[in-house]
């Protein structure tokens, strides 16, 4: 069987596509995983001289960035040369891995930030450990997400306000936890690390949330039985 790189890529995407579509309404740890899972897979399926061969075929791939730096120690050429079709094979699938993760974005951020509000709505407030207002905007800003009408500045502070139980979970021990704002430690560590968990599907410096944003909304307009938000049209030539 010939070896091409493209065409083990579009069986990839067509496979990742089919799990995705399960999972993403059903296991949402698992499915942020896919990707990664797919590369390894794929890394162990080919041999050296195979994936060189593989590699022959990558379109533009002076283009394409690997860590060498990381791999400076390393002595055997398979491992080299498996580090570079792994890179390969993650940047060919960027695209899939960010269609995935805005995905399970768009199903979990809603339900996740809702049981942080919950929690924190029932604190005891202060101005430094827990400011109130910090927690009502984080309220509006969710009825507004939930409503199809957020904007970035919404999302943005929905996300952000992830970070509210920073301070208490910091510095402060179980007890004083308890004793000082009413809340559960425990329940503090787990819907903070719900929420954050989908923030970071958006990437370091969230270069997906308009695609999340724009997605989130229609999803929950249709949910609605209202049409898609309106896109602003092309400005005049």
């Amino acid at each position: 069987m010939e070896l091409h790189f493209e065409t083990i890529m579009r069986a990839a995407e067509q496979q990742l596509a089919n799990e995705a579509r399960e999972l993403v309404a059903t296991d949402h740890k698992t499915a942020a995983t896919l990707v990664d899972i797919a590369v390894d897979k794929l890394a162990a399926s080919y041999s050296t001289a195979e994936k060189l061969t593989l590699l022959a075929g990558v379109r533009e791939i002076d283009e394409l960035e690997v860590e060498i730096a990381a791999r400076a120690s390393v002595r055997k050429m398979s491992d080299l040369v498996t580090g570079m079709f792994k890179s390969c094979v993650e940047q060919r699938l960027a695209m899939v891995r960010s269609a995935i993760d805005v995905a399970i974005f768009c199903e979990g951020v809603l339900p996740a930030a809702d049981a942080f509000i919950e929690v924190a709505e029932r604190a005891t407030f202060s101005d430094f450990w827990l400011p109130e207002r910090k927690v009502v905007r984080m309220r509006e800003v969710y009825h507004r997400l939930a409503a199809g009408e957020g904007g970035k500045e919404e999302l943005d502070t929905l996300l952000t306000g992830a970070a509210i139980f920073n301070k208490i979970l910091g510095a402060e021990s179980v007890r004083q936890i308890h004793h000082e704002h009413g809340l559960d430690a425990v329940e503090v560590g787990r819907v903070s690390k719900d929420l954050k968990f989908y923030r970071d599907l958006l990437g370091p410096g969230w270069p997906l949330l308009p695609t999340a944003l724009d997605q989130l909304n229609d999803a929950r307009r249709r949910d609605a039985g209202l049409a898609p938000a309106q896109q602003p049209g092309p400005g005049p030539r």
